[in-house]
């Protein structure tokens, strides 16, 4: 059994605590600036200002400190993205406005030019905060797990467990199998899909018999462990380049609980028993499959 894979690192964690405690530093700056909007001979437009930015500042840690502990709300990141840039905006816009408060004489002179000053600071860099996370989305794969991979197009040859398997394009990424799951052979990763995949072979004794539908039951029986939440469908005969087998879906819990979507496909021959899994969310289900039927094309039997 492979689940996908999640950082439970204490790292993760860290990364989580550090985001929830970096809460509190805009979020002071952010009722200082409210709480000075009131007084007197003070530019509401400067208070305004640094408190949008700061706002936004204060929502997007706290949105991304809830989504490293949960492991999802990624539809809450998109939309926080989209408020935290038009406060950002909103915020230049006022800090200006009170620039030019501050500028006009008076009087008594209206306070309030370094809150201006810091929100045309901040929300810059906020701004490029954002742009530079759309367009270096995190890495799904964790560090550490990749590998150098052998050219596309070439096969991967396992003489001693009887099979030949296509290395995918350079969309593929090849990891390192034992990190995936401590049997599997070879393992992949689509990181731009978030679809996984593996290709498990085990030697049984030459006196053992295995047939096919049991060696599905036994896989699904795995799947059916993960609990109540689990739904496995039943197998069914699936030929893979000529090579008959019986393949099945699942939708069963990660570790932390999101839904995954799995294919997975079984070969039982004389001596070896093989297993190909490919997995991704449940709401990239059409992509896992067509992920998988691309991916299971590669594999071929040594004199089968």
């Amino acid at each position: 059994m492979t689940l996908q894979f999640e950082d439970g690192s204490d790292y993760a964690f860290s990364r989580a605590a550090g985001a929830l405690a970096g809460i509190l530093i805009p979020l002071a700056i952010s009722i200082r600036a409210i709480k000075s909007h009131s007084e007197p001979d003070h530019s509401r437009h400067c208070a305004l200002s640094l408190s949008l930015v700061a706002g936004g500042w204060t929502l997007s840690t706290a949105v991304y400190a809830l989504h490293l502990l949960t492991s999802s709300l990624e539809s809450l990141l998109l939309v926080t993205v989209i408020v935290v840039g038009v406060l950002d905006l909103a915020g230049i816009v006022t800090a200006i406005l009170g620039l030019l408060d501050v500028a006009v004489e008076r009087r008594t002179p209206l306070s309030g030019r370094r809150q201006a000053v810091w929100a045309l600071i901040l929300a810059p860099l906020s701004l490029a905060g954002i742009a530079y996370g759309a367009t270096h989305p995190p890495d799904p794969i964790p560090k550490g797990w990749r590998m150098e991979t052998t050219h596309p197009g070439m096969k991967a040859r396992s003489g001693s467990k009887k099979y030949l398997f296509l290395i995918p394009p350079q969309d593929w990424v090849q990891l390192e199998p034992g990190k995936v799951n401590p049997i599997a052979d070879l393992a992949f990763a689509h990181p731009k899909h978030r679809v996984f995949f593996v290709l498990i072979a085990q030697p049984i004794p030459p006196e053992s018999t295995v047939t096919l539908e049991k060696l599905a039951e036994v896989a699904r029986a795995d799947f059916l462990k993960l609990g109540s939440q689990a739904t496995v469908g039943n197998p069914q005969p699936e030929s893979v380049g000529g090579i008959e087998g019986m393949g099945f879906t699942a939708l069963a819990p990660s570790p932390k609980g999101r839904p995954l979507s799995y294919k997975v496909w079984v070969h039982s021959t004389e001596g070896f028993v093989y297993e190909m899994i490919t997995w991704g969310e449940e709401r990239s289900a059409d992509m896992v499959l067509e992920d998988a039927k691309e991916m299971m094309k590669g594999f071929e039997l040594i004199n089968p």
